[in-house]
């Protein structure tokens, strides 16, 4: 018997899982204080049928994306990359995070074969009623299936035996989508969170560690990011 899951997730065994609750609330709060959705939206897609689901965790995706991608990119750069396909065309918003490196590989393999399975249900309406799980076991899936197996699932907050993750993806592929899904957004979060916590000093230069502590010399003046834009003193 599975250990009791966690909030939207429901069935994902905890105790398999280090750190989830941390994940999935970086997810959350990305969600709510970066991309503006309404408090309680995971739970509200993870309610959803699976044909909706699956339309819905793409799509935070490429919010996520945009958030990535983007950091520390000027404009007018910034406004044409966040005008960009997600992954198609020769050249996409994922093609740029990859150059970049804002997109681990493993994000980018995930995001294309997440891409092909929304593409799959969203282009045949008969779909609306097939289970997520009939749906990756069918014979002309097993691309998706496996492109999934190999890049959906988080180091350390995973099964580590590849037949336990082809079980779990094969029985529980909405938890295996989810936590994949809120790893990239908790990641969009880290980055706009050290933005916008950064201190600068009177000419602008940003005093922040890797991990957007601030490094504060007393002997140089720090305002907040506001103060300096605004001249004041």
């Amino acid at each position: 018997m599975c250990p009791p899951g966690f909030g939207p997730i429901g069935s994902a065994p905890i105790s398999a899982i280090p750190d989830l609750a941390s994940l999935v609330e970086r997810g959350r709060r990305a969600l709510e204080e970066y991309v503006g959705l309404p408090s309680g939206i995971l739970t509200k897609i993870w309610d959803a049928d699976d044909w909706t689901f699956v339309l819905q965790v793409h799509g935070l995706v490429e919010a996520a994306v945009d958030h990535l991608v983007a950091s520390d990119i000027p404009e007018p750069t910034r406004a044409w990359v966040l005008t960009l396909d997600l992954q198609t065309g020769k050249g996409s918003k994922v093609q740029f995070g990859a150059h970049h490196g804002t997109l681990l590989p493993r994000e980018v393999r995930f995001i294309r074969h997440l891409s092909v399975l929304r593409a799959r249900y969203a282009h045949d309406i008969r779909m609306t009623s097939v289970p997520l799980t009939d749906c990756l076991q069918r014979r002309e899936n097993q691309d998706v299936f496996n492109g999934l197996l190999e890049s959906a699932f988080v180091d350390g907050r995973s099964p580590s035996d590849v037949t336990e993750r082809r079980k779990w993806l094969s029985e529980r592929p909405r938890d295996t989508l989810f936590i994949a899904v809120s790893d990239i957004l908790g990641r969009a979060f880290d980055i706009k969170s050290k933005e916008r916590h950064a201190l600068r000093t009177e000419d602008g230069v940003i005093l922040t560690t890797e991990t957007g502590a601030a490094l504060v010399d007393g002997a140089a003046p720090v305002r907040p990011p506001n103060e300096v834009r605004s001249g004041k003193g």
